[in-house]
C-alpha cells in the first residue's frame, strides 16, 4: 500500500533494481496515467494497481514471471497489454474488469490463465495464445462479449467451468489435439456459436479403440 490512494499521482518510474511491487501499492491511483517498468522487476503483488481508472498502456518487462491475482484488477481504461517472453502465470482475476482492453497476446511461456484473468473485459476482441499454455481456469475469460473466435494450442490439457461462459459473440472455437477435458458450462451462453472444430480424435475414444472395442469406429 505504499502509493495507495494518492489521487494526483499521474506518472511513475520504477527503477531496475525494484525487483517486486507489493500488494495494493498503487491501489485507486485514479489519476495515474503512465507507468514506465524496467528489466529487473519479476512480480506484481496482489491487486498492485487496482482501479487505477486512467492507466491506458502498460509494456510488463521479460524479467516478470508472475502477474499476480488483481494485478490491473478494474483498471478500466487499459487499452494496451504488451506481455513479454518469460512470463509465466496470469494469477486469478489479473485484468479482471479491464472494458477497454481489446487485443491481448500469451507468449509461449505462459503456462497457465487462472480463474476470472480477463474476466468481463467486454471490448476484447482478439485472443492470441501460443502452443506452451497448459490450461485456462474457470471464468477466465467469461463476459467477453466481443470475442468472435478462439483457437486452443495443442499443449491446452482442459479448460475450465465457464471459462468462455457468456461470450455471446463467439461463433468459432478450434480445438486441438491434447485436450483432454473441458470442464462443465465451460461455453455456457454462447449463443452466436456456429461452429466448432474437434480434434480428430478424443482420448477417451483413443483409449476405447485400443481396448479393442472393435464395433466403434475412428472417426467422428
Amino acid at each position: 500500500e505504499a502509493y495507495s490512494y494518492c489521487i494526483s499521482l499521474t506518472r511513475i518510474q520504477i527503477p531496475s533494481t525494484v525487483t517486486e511491487i507489493g500488494n495494493w501499492a498503487f491501489q485507486y491511483c485514479c489519476n495515474l496515467k503512465e507507468v514506465v517498468l524496467n528489466e529487473g522487476l519479476e512480480t506484481f503483488g496482489q491487486q498492485a494497481f487496482y482501479c487505477c481508472e486512467s492507466l491506458t498502456r502498460i509494456f510488463i518487462p521479460s524479467s516478470v514471471t508472475k502477474i499476480a491475482s488483481g494485478a490491473f484488477f478494474g483498471c478500466c481504461n487499459l487499452k494496451d497489454v504488451v506481455l513479454n517472453e518469460g512470463l509465466e502465470v496470469i494469477e486469478i482475476g489479473a485484468f479482471r474488469d479491464c472494458k477497454s482492453l481489446e487485443s491481448i497476446k500469451l507468449p509461449s511461456t505462459v503456462e497457465g490463465v487462472e480463474h476470472f484473468a480477463f474476466c468481463q473485459c467486454t471490448n476484447l476482441t482478439e485472443i492470441m495464445l501460443c502452443e506452451g499454455l497448459r490450461f485456462i481456469g474457470y471464468s477466465a475469460f467469461d463476459g467477453c462479449i466481443s470475442l468472435s473466435s478462439i483457437a486452443l494450442p495443442s499443449t491446452v490439457t482442459e479448460v475450465g467451468y465457464q471459462a468462455f461462459q457468456d461470450c455471446n459473440n463467439l461463433t468459432e472455437i478450434i480445438l486441438h489435439e491434447g485436450l483432454e477435458k473441458i470442464e462443465e458450462e465451460a461455453f455456457d451462453g454462447c449463443s452466436s456459436l456456429v461452429y466448432v472444430k474437434f480434434p480428430s480424435i478424443s482420448k477417451r475414444l483413443k483409449n476405447l479403440l485400443q481396448a479393442g472395442y472393435s464395433e466403434i469406429q475412428d472417426t467422428i
